[in-house]
């Protein structure tokens, strides 16, 4: 099992589902802030998000996402889970591109998944 979803799973007893969906809800909000009108944002999991870029090179797709990145870790953790005013949130971000990471675009999710949060 992962750090980051042993550390998610941990907060989720202590503070309820509904915390956690809220959590998730200011994620969803701060990442489609960062994204084009043409992006796509997904739910990837339990607990996690995909979003699709089209056209858009690898290289190119890592500047909003560390956007998202550091927007997240500055957001104001009272606002985020305000069941648990002081905690500290982060998320990890793995960037994956056609072709590079696979031989056609289904490639893409296994690829995504196998790359292991961290905290």
């Amino acid at each position: 099992m992962r750090r980051g979803r042993r550390r998610f799973a941990a907060c989720g007893a202590r503070h309820g589902g509904s915390a956690i969906e809220g959590l998730l809800l200011h994620i969803a909000e701060i990442a489609r802030d960062r994204l084009r009108s043409a992006d796509r944002l997904f739910r990837f999991g339990d607990h996690g998000f995909a979003a699709i870029l089209p056209e858009t090179p690898k290289a190119s797709a890592a500047i909003p996402a560390e956007g998202i990145r550091e927007a997240v870790s500055q957001a104001d953790p009272s606002e985020l889970v305000p069941e648990a005013p002081g905690a500290r949130v982060t998320v990890t971000v793995t960037v994956v591109g056609f072709p590079d990471d696979g031989e056609d675009a289904g490639a893409l999710p296994s690829k995504l998944a196998s790359h292991p949060a961290t905290d």
